[in-house]
């Protein structure tokens, strides 16, 4: 896939831990052209792969870039490397806190994605730490949290974020993968029991075995696009995909497309390597690329997001917190999520979850009349606004 402009296009060649020589070479051409790097900054920042960049940059075409642009990209990495080591140990700290209190927890994403599947823990840029438990476990890990200095933040639909009163470092906590707005069976207890061990560091960590760690990021994409208006918001959580699919042990992809297909995520799966091997050039078994093929859906699904990358639209800031509730929006969004999933009982249960929790959120925001495109209430002062 092509992106819409040089500046996107040579994103796509850093984003990923090792460049072969082809990509190598063209990464020099691009960079030896007309650059407008300022562009290219602002791209990488949003789409969280700046230390890809940098990395990238400094061994392929050294010397190309602005001494000042150049500059602001390596202090910014070197913030991330050095935050990134803080992270990790305290994810490794807060799982053992875990442990020892007889509560199973894993980490995903974050710091440990990035030791793993990039090989190394400095080039993934990473915010805060993401951890799973069973809901019934949930308020007594919040405790053991709280007694570490850890205050409770915004909670969120089967999430709840902590923020620690001296070290500013985040924790998203977990009871399920995706809100019950976007319904996605996902059995907890099996996938926690499923855990395996890792060091990072000297700190042992859990963390989801291959096959639950794929889904997981397959998943987390869908819900991204789901979000927002199918646009990609990060091009950092295809990056995950197809770093972790170059980075794994051999899959059991027989396992994985008959476990996907039985839970109704076969498109979910599809869908985020897809978008993996289209834009990244992940590496998939011929069989799965002819299954890919086989699904004109998923293939529709990744095309619309991917002709949005790089272009006008994916750079207008959007957050589904911060966005009034349209009904152009969440038609989008049922639109999406109807193509998404395969099964017609997923279907049922989205209207259903539509009608339980979605209607009575429209209507307490949009009192005063029927909604239009852009109609919001004006919470401040009690009157709508357009």
């Amino acid at each position: 896939m092509t992106a819409a402009c040089h500046e996107g296009e040579m994103l796509l060649l850093c984003a990923r831990s090792a460049l072969n020589p082809r990509e190598a070479e063209r990464l020099q051409t691009l960079a030896a052209g007309v650059i407008d790097w300022e562009l290219l900054f602002l791209l990488a920042r949003k789409h969280r792969v700046l230390p890809l960049l940098e990395r990238h940059l400094e061994t392929a075409c050294p010397g190309k870039a602005p001494r000042a642009w150049s500059d602001r990209l390596r202090s910014r990495t070197a913030e991330n490397a050095r935050r990134n080591d803080l992270l990790a140990a305290e994810t490794g700290r807060v799982l053992a806190l875990a442990e020892r209190s007889g509560i199973a927890a894993v980490a995903f994403k974050g710091p440990l994605l990035a030791a793993t599947a990039y090989g190394d823990l400095t080039l993934r840029q990473v915010w805060d730490i993401d951890l799973l438990v069973e809901a019934r476990q949930t308020r007594t890990f919040v405790g053991i949290l709280e007694a570490e200095g850890y205050l409770p933040q915004r909670r969120f639909d089967r999430a709840q974020d902590l923020l620690h009163t001296e070290t500013g470092i985040g924790i998203d906590l977990h009871w399920g993968l995706t809100p019950a707005f976007f319904p996605v069976d996902v059995g907890v207890s099996d996938l926690l029991s499923r855990r395996r061990r890792i060091v990072v560091g000297d700190a042992p960590c859990t963390v989801p075995d291959d096959a639950d760690m794929l889904f997981i990021l397959c998943l987390q994409v869908a819900k991204d696009c789901w979000e927002r208006r199918q646009h990609l918001e990060y091009l950092s959580k295809a990056v995950d995909i197809a770093e972790f699919l170059r980075s794994a042990s051999p899959l059991d992809w027989d396992r994985i497309l008959t476990d996907a297909r039985r839970q109704g995520w076969l498109r979910v799966l599809r869908f985020g390597l897809g978008l993996a091997a289209g834009l990244l050039d992940a590496p998939l078994p011929p069989s799965l690329r002819d299954d890919l093929r086989r699904d004109p859906t998923a293939a529709r699904l990744v095309d619309d997001v991917c002709r949005r990358l790089f272009t006008a639209e994916d750079r207008t800031p959007f957050k589904l917190a911060d966005a009034p509730f349209t009904l152009d929006h969440r038609f989008r969004q049922l639109r999406f999520y109807l193509a998404m999933r395969e099964r017609p009982s997923d279907w049922l249960r989205h209207l259903a979850e539509i009608g339980r929790s979605g209607i009575p959120r429209m209507a307490s925001t949009w009192i005063g009349g029927w909604p239009g495109r852009g109609f919001r209430w004006n919470r401040k002062d009690g009157r709508a606004a357009a």
